[in-house]
Formats: structure tokens, sequence, C-alpha cells
């Protein structure tokens, strides 16, 4: 029997919503200065957590401005999904072929400059990012990853997040919470 995913049809909506908006800003009229600038540095990990991180911030300041307030889940799930279409991009490319560790490495910078350009903007709290980095950092001291991985497919309808090994709560909250606000 197939496990349904643990979101409602508003947050797949938004989910696919924030999602196509990326791949429109990335594959639109700014695809040329997106592979520009993930070709540049030459630590691709950077430009890749860079680039996933500029893009995510214009995706969610464009909704703020339209009234509307993401889900920290959407967020997060979606910068995933970007953050590994941005990383299988620069494989096709022949600009870099990322390992699993490196994809995990990549996400983990992400939402670090992420954090820092939330706070910078005022918009994150960072009582409640705290919280979820610590969960995240005994999540991964546990070893729990694979089991939050597949939580987080199911909460995303069904998309495989791939090899990353990020998320924001144990298995048991990650039903009932989701990514926790990693990203935002």
């Amino acid at each position: 029997m197939d496990e349904q995913p643990n979101v409602s049809p508003e947050e797949q909506a938004q989910y696919d919503e924030f999602v196509g908006n990326a791949y429109a800003l990335i594959y639109g009229d700014s695809h040329e200065s997106i592979v520009e600038r993930l070709s540049i540095d030459e630590e691709p990990i950077q430009a890749l957590a860079q680039t996933v991180t500029q893009v995510v911030r214009r995706v969610v300041e464009s909704a703020r401005q339209a009234g509307q307030e993401l889900s920290s889940d959407v967020v997060f799930q979606g910068g995933v999904e970007v953050l590994e279409d941005l990383a299988a991009t620069m494989g096709k490319l022949g600009i870099y072929d990322f390992s699993d560790e490196e994809l995990e490495q990549a996400t983990y910078v992400a939402m670090d400059l992420y954090r820092d350009v939330e706070i910078e903007a005022g918009e994150l709290d960072q009582q409640a990012h705290q919280e979820d980095w610590q969960t995240l950092q005994q999540a991964n001291e546990t070893g729990e990853f694979d089991a939050v991985m597949q939580d987080l497919q199911a909460q995303s309808g069904g998309k495989e997040p791939g090899a990353l090994s990020a998320a924001a709560a144990q298995p048991e909250q990650a039903a009932h919470r989701g990514a926790g606000g990693l990203l935002r």
C-alpha cells in the first residue's frame, strides 16, 4: 500500500508554485547569468549554495510582495529541489559533478547563507532557527537522516529529495511539523 503524503492540497499547491516560480527564474531570462554564477567560483559548493540562496530569496520575497507568506516547509523542501536541480545542471554542463556528501554540505551552506540573509532582512525568528539547527544536529548524530528523508519525500508529494541528508526534525516529529523552518 502506498503511503499518502503528509501535506494538504494547499501546501502541495504552494510547493508546486514555489518550485515553478524558481524554475521560471532559473530557466528564464536569468539563465545565462545563473550558469555564469555557478561556473565562476572556484569552490563549486559555495557557488551552488550562494546561487540557491539567491533564487530562494527572490522567490520568497516575490511571494511576500504579493501578500503570500510561504510555509517554512515549502521553502525548505522547494529549496532542496532547486539545489538538486542546479547541481544536476552543473553536472550536465560539465561544470562540476557533486558527490552525495558535497550535496549535503551545499545544503548546509545554503541554509546558513539563507538564515543570514533572512536575519539581515529582519524576517527570521532566531530562536526558532536555533531550535531547528539543534534538532538537525541531533538527527545527524543519531543517524536518523534516512527516516527523516523518507518523511520529507512523503511531505513533498512523493518527490525524491535525492541523496541529501538534511532535515530539521527527528522522524517522529517531522510528521507533525515538517522541515520546521530551516530555510526561513
